[in-house]
């Protein structure tokens, strides 16, 4: 059967989507959509609505889901960089940058702050400092030596580490990527994208004070795999109208302290098919697991391991999450879901009242909630 999503217009009417004729090849279409300014009364002009709500949502999709394997891309050309000065001169399609070993912190670029006179970089007010835009860029790549030998860091607690905008293509790989350590709390993410496409990201370690290690808003077929997510304060991965999203074998820790609880380890609003597989998520202290609204999300082979989730493990809205063959332990979980309309299913497709969230090994094989 059906899903069925809310889509909002203007912000001020909710309207189920009916999905059995509006959905392109059976794949759901979600989204908050707050460009639309009609406000139907009558049932024609609600059809009307939901047909223009899905037509720029599947705009949205066509154009996010483009790939690198859609496509001939050029050869890339290599350029070897060792300072912060040198990374961003090579900044330009269809580059690799080999960055070096050490810590490059972007507040010693020698055009900190000013014109850089580039088509391809800025520098972005942020309040207290300035903040790395890379923009329209594609065939794109940052290789580093290894995560725990080549650092990308920045000053400026309410700056974005590395921004990206309208950039399609591109590999970031063997580095990790932070604020500096010691100077307060952040404001700003790690890695921010937005309306990006096709991004291929591994061997990161992505530290916190940063609020979200990894944020991603109108952007699709991203993945990031074999990664680290340390220490952020809010959530370690948050995604907004994100489409093809796969996380796959990566480790989430520290997400949140004692003193100061996380919001949740994953936070993902419409995102039609989202993956996360293989990762270890152990040491967190938050309200959620996971919250997300309006999202098609699959959790499978996943070990969760001595986390508080002080509200429940699944922040569930319209949407549905799929638990397959994952283990929880030793956990301390309130209870599993938040609404009281929300329904579970096991593998063999019977109702579920609840689950267990004793302390021990827990073995969800399926579970599908919606609301």
């Amino acid at each position: 059967g059906s899903i069925t999503y809310t889509f909002s217009i203007d912000g001020s009417l909710e309207t189920a989507c009916r999905e059995a004729s509006l959905i392109e090849n059976k794949e759901p279409i979600v989204g908050y959509i707050d460009r639309i300014t009609v406000l139907p009364s009558t049932p024609e002009e609600n059809d009307a609505a939901i047909l223009s709500v899905a037509d720029q949502c599947t705009d949205w999709r066509n154009l996010a889901s483009e790939s690198a394997s859609s496509k001939e891309l050029p050869e890339r050309s290599s350029v070897e960089v060792q300072t912060v000065d040198e990374l961003l001169a090579a900044i330009a399609p269809n580059t690799t940058i080999m960055l070096q070993s050490g810590r490059h912190n972007l507040t010693t670029a020698s055009n900190y702050g000013a014109d850089t006179r580039s088509d391809y970089y800025y520098w972005r007010d942020a309040g207290d400092g300035y903040e790395l835009v890379i923009k329209n860029l594609s065939n794109f790549e940052i290789q580093g030596v290894g995560m725990h030998a080549t650092t990308i860091e920045t000053d400026p607690r309410y700056a974005n580490v590395i921004k990206m905008e309208d950039c399609a293509n591109v590999w970031l790989n063997g580095f990790t990527a932070g604020h500096t350590r010691g100077n307060g709390g952040c404001g700003g993410n790690v890695i921010e994208l937005v309306e990006c496409s096709s991004y291929e990201m591994s061997n990161l370690g992505l530290f916190g004070c940063g609020v979200v290690g990894l944020y991603a808003k109108m952007c699709g077929n991203i993945t990031l795999r074999n990664s680290d997510i340390y220490e952020c304060s809010s959530s370690a991965i948050q995604m907004e109208l994100t489409n093809q999203l796969s996380i796959i074998d990566c480790d989430f820790y520290k997400i949140g302290t004692n003193t100061s609880s996380a919001y949740t380890v994953f936070f993902l609003t419409d995102c039609p098919d989202a993956q996360i597989e293989g990762c270890t998520v152990k040491d967190n202290i938050s309200s959620y697991l996971l919250a997300s609204p309006r999202s098609h999300v699959t959790i499978s082979n996943c070990l969760i391991q001595e986390n508080r989730f002080e509200h429940c493990a699944l922040d569930i809205r319209s949407g549905d999450v799929i638990l397959s063959s994952n283990q929880f332990r030793d956990n301390s979980i309130r209870k599993w879901y938040y609404y009281p309309a929300a329904t579970a299913i096991d593998e063999n497709g019977n109702t579920v009242k609840a689950f267990s969230t004793t302390s021990g090994e827990v073995n969800l094989p399926v579970a599908v909630l919606v609301s």
